[in-house]
């Protein structure tokens, strides 16, 4: 049987392509590497317990390792910056809270994601409460006599927080809220 140069180049194609296609069907298995679960939070913080535990269910669901990958600063902004630099592949997930998107609206931000256009939400896993407290011997007894006191002595009651644009910032810089002095913790994490 005789073949033309252009049936064996159709057929050295043919082959090239029937050779990949194990490859090609390997590669839409997903997973089939470990996936990396950057927490936008400091070890031990609650984002980051809890993205553990996920990880710990999600390995074994997915059939692959889920590394937790800590990536604490800037209000969560770090965590997000990487994530947002990461090759859109499925391989590398961000655990956040609400801070990435607040730290990166600010208008001293250095970050350079966009929140809304550079990631997309997957999942709500959790929420939190926030609690208001002053040290056992405060004159303030309850919120009320807090609030009186702030604004009868305006700008001269101090408050911590986790950082600018966390939960806890956000919420005493409120208008019906407005302490004197904020001050940043780096013991809490960002959703503080």
């Amino acid at each position: 049987m005789t073949f033309t140069r252009r049936q064996m180049l159709q057929a050295a194609g043919l082959s090239a392509v029937a050779a990949g296609l194990p490859q090609l069907a390997r590669a839409q298995q997903y997973p089939n590497k470990p996936i990396r679960l950057i927490v936008a939070a400091s070890a031990g913080a609650t984002v980051d317990v809890n993205a553990r535990y996920i990880a710990e269910q999600l390995g074994p669901k997915l059939k692959t390792t889920v590394l937790v990958d800590n990536r604490a600063g800037a209000g969560g902004g770090i965590g997000s910056d990487t994530v947002a630099k990461a090759s859109p592949d499925g391989y590398t997930v961000l655990f956040t809270g609400i801070t990435h998107l607040t730290t990166r609206l600010l208008p001293d931000s250095a970050l350079t994601y966009d929140p809304v256009k550079d990631f997309q939400a997957i999942a709500k896993v959790s929420s939190a409460a926030l609690a208001l407290v002053v040290p056992a011997d405060s004159p303030y007894k309850t919120l009320h006599d807090l609030v009186l006191a702030m604004k009868a002595k305006p700008g001269e009651i101090p408050f911590g927080s986790g950082g600018k644009g966390s939960t806890s910032h956000l919420t005493a810089a409120a208008p019906s809220f407005q302490p004197a002095s904020h001050t940043e913790s780096s013991a809490c994490s960002p959703q503080c």
